[in-house]
């Protein structure tokens, strides 16, 4: 059976009615397909058929219209369940694309069968397989190299600097770990703002002397790293006292913790009725938007749907839209994936990152330990989640012109 993200095809009856199928052999003289038994009975005589192939080159789709007549179509085999077509065909088009489709998706097979999978992106993309062994020394090397490559994006800094000057949209700063709460509890905001960006030698960056409109309180990945109610009711009483506005994080919540964190919600939104809550999964959303009318509910960054990989600059054409419906955008970090279990924690707890389980409860291993990548992908893995480092996500959303709603600040 074909790939259906390389090759894929929709079959039409005389009755007008499509649908979509797979094709399960392909050469350059036709192909077979399958359709239920009584398919034709229900929707009438098959008429034609529209093929789009995927063109490795070009990273696009072109399609082919074929006609389905007595002389090129017939029945193969079938079961008591479906019955398989074969249809034949001798369009110069048709042949072409069959033809490269087929060269280029053995070449994928041969690279996956015998090359690692740094190899295999060299093949297929241009991935420098060379660089995959060379890290940063340590932490702080790897947050000076993050430094510099944000730095060195003159115009990206530029336009930050822009958002900063007109106060373009709403500054936030995510306090994601019980660390940075108590730092920030300790200090003014301009004060711990400033002293987070000089640990990670962004000190010139704009956004270290951006006024700060709000704080974002909690983690938007991992359900371990929920403060406490009575700190968040600190933190919160702390901002509001210094003019902030306060958005309550929540990450996605198991089944296993949702009536503990649903007290959790319900303890701070009645003391701050007009706290924003972040939600990042379907039913924490539901339940706010029921219950507390009085605030405002909005998709975390786990609910916001874009293409997000710092790889993708291997892959030309590929950048794509990152973020355009976004509520938020994040800055340095953009989160790439975010796992139900933690890797980090199987990794210092279980002998090795594929050792996962889910973990109730777990000693935040997560604020000191990170895992490293290769340098030049400007990549780091935090929590159970990995990140970018970069302006993907803000130049996603915004151009020389615009800036985005909301940029959230998470060093």
């Amino acid at each position: 059976m074909i790939p259906y993200a390389i090759m894929c095809g929709k079959v039409y009856s005389e009755d007008g009615v499509s649908t979509e199928i797979r094709v399960l052999e392909l050469s350059a003289d036709g192909f077979t397909f399958r359709l239920p038994v009584d398919y034709e009975q229900v929707h009438g005589r098959l008429s034609r058929i529209e093929m789009s192939f995927y063109g490795w080159d070009e990273k696009s789709y072109s399609g082919v219209s074929i006609e389905l007549t007595d002389d090129n179509t017939s029945v193969e085999s079938g079961t008591e369940y479906y019955t398989v077509y074969a249809v034949k065909s001798n369009d110069s088009e048709y042949r072409r694309q069959a033809s490269s489709l087929t060269k280029e998706y053995m070449k994928y097979i041969d690279c996956k069968l015998n090359l690692s999978d740094a190899e295999m992106s060299a093949q297929m993309a241009g991935y420098p397989c060379e660089q995959e062994e060379i890290y940063a020394e340590d932490y702080e090397a790897q947050l000076e190299c993050f430094a510099t490559a944000i730095m060195s994006e003159r115009a990206s800094v530029k336009h930050c600097a822009r958002m900063v000057a007109e106060e373009a949209c709403e500054i936030a700063y995510s306090l994601e770990t019980i660390e940075l709460v108590d730092m920030y509890l300790r200090m003014h905001t301009d004060e711990f703002v400033m002293s987070v960006f000089e640990k990670n030698h962004l000190e010139k960056h704009p956004f270290a002397h951006a006024k700060i409109d709000r704080l974002h309180i909690g983690n938007e990945y991992c359900y371990n790293l929920i403060p406490d109610a009575d700190t968040v009711m600190r933190v919160a009483e702390k901002s509001l006292s210094e003019g902030l506005e306060i958005t309550i994080v929540l990450p996605p919540i198991p089944e296993s913790k949702y009536e503990e964190v649903c007290e959790y919600i319900d303890k701070c939104v009645s003391r701050f009725p007009q706290a924003e809550i972040c939600v990042n999964d379907i039913g924490m959303r539901k339940y706010a938007e029921d219950k507390y009318s009085s605030s405002t509910v909005v998709n975390g960054i786990l609910l916001d749907k874009y293409r997000r990989d710092p790889r993708m600059k291997y892959a030309e054409d590929m950048k794509g839209d990152m973020g355009s419906k976004a509520s938020a955008v994040y800055f340095p970090y953009y989160q790439t994936n975010t796992g139900t279990f933690c890797p980090l924690y199987a990794a210092v707890n279980n002998g090795g990152r594929g050792n996962q389980e889910r973990v109730n409860a777990c000693s935040h291993e997560c604020e000191r330990k990170v895992f490293a990548y290769p340098a030049h992908l400007n990549m780091i893995g935090r929590y159970n989640s990995l990140f970018g480092v970069g302006y993907a996500a803000i130049e996603s959303v915004s151009d020389a012109y615009t800036a985005p709603r909301r940029v959230v600040l998470n060093l």
